[in-house]
């Protein structure tokens, strides 16, 4: 079992990085939920921090909520079609959902 899970580690970090392939094209290749996409990236990344595209740095908390701080908080309401919608698609970018919320509305902005 545990070579298995080391061969599948191996198999799913050359499709991910060699490959590049995408998370639709590694849930359907290793029998995947997009959930587990991600948490199966985010375990071979702790134990490999190469796998980063930029390697992590701790950050005192200081400067992660001066991050935020820019940022105002709203909360809008959204039909489940749309949030499913988003969340897949931030799953698929690999970015977090506020993050691809702003850049959707600044794309949107540009444009009007």
């Amino acid at each position: 079992m545990v070579e298995e899970n080391k061969t599948r580690n191996k198999e799913f970090t050359i499709a991910w990085k060699e490959k590049k392939l995408s998370n639709k094209q590694l849930q359907e290749k290793f029998g995947l939920t997009p959930g587990g996409v991600k948490s199966f990236k985010t375990r071979l990344r702790k134990k490999d921090s190469s796998l980063y595209i930029k390697p992590p740095t701790s950050k005192p908390a200081i400067q992660q909520t001066n991050k935020l701080a820019e940022y105002k908080k709203a909360t809008y309401y959204l039909g489940p079609g749309m949030v499913k919608k988003i969340k897949r698609l931030a799953l698929d970018k690999d970015m977090d959902i506020s993050e691809l919320v702003r850049e959707i509305f600044s794309e949107y902005f540009q444009k009007h």
